[in-house]
């Protein structure tokens, strides 16, 4: 449209076109259909559930933004949100795959933290971790021991196997 749009970076809500006279109000009609084209909404996940949202290296995220190109996704942890932008026509499927893989998510993984005494971590560990390794193939579970003086110790994973960790961790 031979115009220029200049799109603020401070913070400012001000968009501000610059062209001659008869072809701002044609670009100022294409700039509202654009900003009004585009359909937001927030989804609610847990944030310990985001990386599998994210999915290994990154590979669901990406699956997800190439089937669905014109919509942005983003994962805010601190806020256990996920925000997806996205034009009318992306919008509706996008919306519907990503809730659903949130449900499967929260269907099939399940969380605990432990507090266990941080002295006492070396022993659930074993020697060359031979007892945490086994636990984690025995239940299916993914178990974090922190390696500072933290006390917790995170088990993630499908809920019978996260409680038989459990089970195992606080014999």
């Amino acid at each position: 449209t031979d115009v220029w749009v200049e799109i603020p970076t401070d913070g400012s809500q001000t968009i501000k076109l610059f062209g001659l006279e008869d072809k701002l109000s044609q670009a100022l009609s294409v700039l509202f259909e654009k900003a009004n084209s585009i359909k937001t909404v927030d989804l609610e996940c847990p944030a310990w559930l985001l990386k599998f949202v994210i999915g290994k290296n990154g590979d669901n995220i990406r699956s997800l933004s190439e089937k669905y190109p014109k919509t942005t996704i983003n994962c805010q942890s601190e806020r256990n949100l996920i925000t997806i932008d996205s034009p009318g026509e992306e919008f509706d499927a996008a919306k519907e795959e990503i809730s659903a893989l949130v449900q499967e998510l929260i269907n099939t993984r399940s969380r605990e933290i432990l507090k266990i005494d941080h002295k006492i971590h070396k022993h659930l560990i074993g020697k060359a971790g031979a007892n945490i390794n086994k636990i984690k193939a025995d239940t299916g579970v993914n178990i974090r021991i922190p390696q500072d003086e933290d006390n917790d110790i995170e088990i993630v994973g499908p809920p019978e196997g996260v409680a038989k960790a459990k089970e195992l961790l606080l014999e």
